[in-house]
């Protein structure tokens, strides 16, 4: 298939946008802007959508906890992607040329496996004309055996889904801050940057999302 830019990317992953795409920052490329990102969706694989508040649509059942997950196997970590094929995604009234490959980080070769293996996503199912992975054989026998032992989306039973108190707002903060100053040192997330000194934070083990700013440091607006 026809790829524009390079078929093979090496960098550090900057952001989980969704369940089955990232934004990378390719090796020896300064951050100026978000034009410098690479955004790169797994080849073949389908996560959970996520919902829109705007038009009242739910997330789909596991899209927190697959984008949760795809979060943890890549950002911050060096991964190496090979591009496969190329699509016109639909946009709102424009659409944007989206590149579909496979991830490795470390030893897993491909994190898209690995999310199907746990059944947060399931393999894209294509046409005979389409450009597909090369790993589409070891996606399908991986979402076989979740389906077997019933992981995730083919779990028959009722979907729980995990709510995260969010304490964004200064009052709920304020009520919930002497929790978190007696727990410590925590190990927390950074969904959201505000500036170089101001971040939204999600903090699992307290199950709650907070903004977090930088003491003694000021950064331009």
């Amino acid at each position: 298939p026809q790829i524009s830019g390079a078929s093979e990317i090496t960098g550090v992953v900057v952001e989980a946008l969704t369940g089955d795409t990232v934004n990378i920052l390719p090796d020896g490329v300064a951050y100026d802007d978000e034009s410098r990102l690479k955004k790169v969706s797994l080849a073949s694989v389908r996560a959970p959508r996520a919902g829109n508040d705007k038009f009242g649509k739910p997330d789909d059942p596991y899209a927190n906890e697959c984008r949760d997950r795809l979060r943890q196997l890549t950002v911050g970590k060096q991964v190496n992607v090979t591009i496969h094929y190329e699509r016109e995604i639909p946009m709102g009234k424009v659409s944007e040329n989206r590149q579909f490959g496979t991830i490795s980080v470390g030893k897993r070769p491909d994190v898209g496996e690995v999310l199907i293996s746990e059944g947060l996503a399931v393999t894209q199912r294509h046409r005979d004309d389409e450009e597909k992975s090369p790993r589409y054989d070891d996606l399908i026998a991986a979402e076989s055996v979740a389906v077997a032992a019933k992981k995730g989306v083919h779990n028959p039973g009722e979907y729980k889904k995990s709510t995260v108190n969010d304490l964004t707002n200064p009052q709920k903060a304020k009520a919930y801050s002497d929790t978190l100053i007696r727990a410590g040192v925590l190990k927390a997330m950074v969904e959201y940057c505000f500036n170089g000194s101001r971040f939204k934070v999600l903090i699992p083990s307290e199950n709650c999302s907070i903004v977090f700013a930088l003491s003694c440091l000021r950064a331009p607006q």
